[in-house]
């Protein structure tokens, strides 16, 4: 077992609702765990978000500026782009 650990934060795509990822869920923060460098990421809480908004969308905010780990891009490139 690794010692050396790794965690992610990020969102989904949103896709709809029959799909149970609409943007509610997929713009939440989720998180991600690997153990070293080359192993693949493992999604938390079975991939479904932790972090949610409080407020509703509203149409003149956009879809970036609703995600929960917008902010943390600005440290990181996004390993899933």
């Amino acid at each position: 077992m690794s010692a050396n650990y790794s965690l992610l934060c990020y969102t989904r795509e949103a896709t709809g609702r029959e799909e149970a990822n609409n943007e509610d869920i997929a713009y939440s923060m989720h998180l991600a765990l690997r153990s070293g460098d080359d192993a693949e990421w493992q999604p938390l809480n079975e991939n479904y978000g932790i972090f949610f908004a409080a407020g509703v969308p509203i149409a003149a905010a956009t879809a970036e500026s609703r995600r929960a780990c917008t902010a943390a891009a600005r440290f990181a490139a996004d390993p899933f782009d």
